[in-house]
């Protein structure tokens, strides 16, 4: 993937000169889909919105993180399945790629065994925290003192 790409599950465009723009849209796009104004809007369907937002956010930021991490090469987006530690004269760590087959760059990665390749590790778990558990508003007011 390239310093920019097209994210098929939420059909929209992300390119790293223009992410915050791009979350903006992909979060707008959502509010412009509801059916009421948030004030009037039921407990339960705030939460759902809320969780359907977060979902949105979560694979937003991990697209992103993928994309600043290839920092425009070009990249294959795969799992590493299993390494192993080798021992000997000169250690080393073997392991095992599992990669899509019908990748934009398949053909160059075939052509890259036996050269020198980079493994870049985009590791989105430290982008996905969160200042506070999200809560909607109640059905219904509390009680004057209660609160």
């Amino acid at each position: 993937m390239e310093a920019n790409g097209h994210d098929d599950e939420l059909d929209i465009d992300l390119d790293t000169s223009t992410l915050a723009g791009d979350l903006r849209t992909a979060v707008l796009n959502q509010i412009q889909q509801m059916s009421m104004i948030w004030s009037v809007m039921p407990e339960g369907e705030q939460f759902q919105l809320a969780h359907d937002i977060d979902g949105i956010c979560r694979h937003l930021v991990t697209r992103a993180v993928q994309l600043i991490a290839a920092d425009g090469r070009r990249t294959i987006r795969g799992k590493l399945e299993s390494a192993a530690r080798k021992s000997g004269k000169h250690p080393v760590i073997e392991g095992k790629l599992v990669l899509p087959a019908d990748d934009e760059f398949r053909h160059e990665f075939f052509d890259s065994v036996g050269m020198p390749v980079m493994i870049v590790v985009a590791d989105v778990e430290e982008y996905l925290g969160e200042r506070a558990a999200f809560r909607p508003d109640p059905d219904e007011p509390s009680l004057p003192g209660t609160a």
